[in-house]
């Protein structure tokens, strides 16, 4: 039996070694990019035509070679995962908080609203007694002159 038919070679590799390190190559890419060990068989698949089942034994004989490069990529990944979930709770605070703004602005140009409101009520009050005071002492002016007329008519001595 050959290698091409024991290992589902694809057409463009020699044997089994150079398809190996063909796959190799695309996993490693893959782990630059901190994809999923699924992502990659899907990706491998999509693109390159690569079965899953290949990229898996692959993928897993790379696992037993290298420990230490599987470790740090793990351990990157949960921190991009981790880093991921965080910039979304954050942004989600950050949305929270502009509707929460949003509604303080609200608030507080319906309170600006209304003291501008009281203080137009207030200046009409104000003007309408001034008004009223000025119509007073108007009143009160002529009866004084009334008085003096009348005084210095009646001839009225002190």
């Amino acid at each position: 039996m050959s290698d091409e038919n024991l290992f589902h070679i694809p057409s463009g590799s020699k044997n089994v070694e150079e398809f190996s390190d063909y796959v190799h190559s695309k996993i490693v890419e893959c782990l630059k990019d901190y994809k999923s060990k699924e992502d990659t068989v899907k990706l491998l698949n999509d693109e390159f035509h690569i079965k899953p089942d290949q990229t898996n034994t692959i993928w897993d004989l790379l696992e037993i070679a290298y420990p230490d490069v599987f470790t740090n990529y793990k351990d990157t990944r949960k921190f991009l995962e981790n880093s991921v979930q965080m910039a979304e709770m954050m942004k989600q605070d950050l949305s929270a908080l502009k509707s929460t703004n949003s509604k303080s602005e609200q608030r507080l140009k319906l309170m600006s609203d209304v003291i501008e409101q009281i203080r137009a009520a207030a200046n009409t009050e104000e003007e309408k007694v001034r008004g009223e005071n000025e119509q007073s002492e108007k009143l009160q002016d002529q009866n004084r002159q009334e008085t003096q007329r009348s005084d210095h008519l009646g001839g009225s001595k002190p």
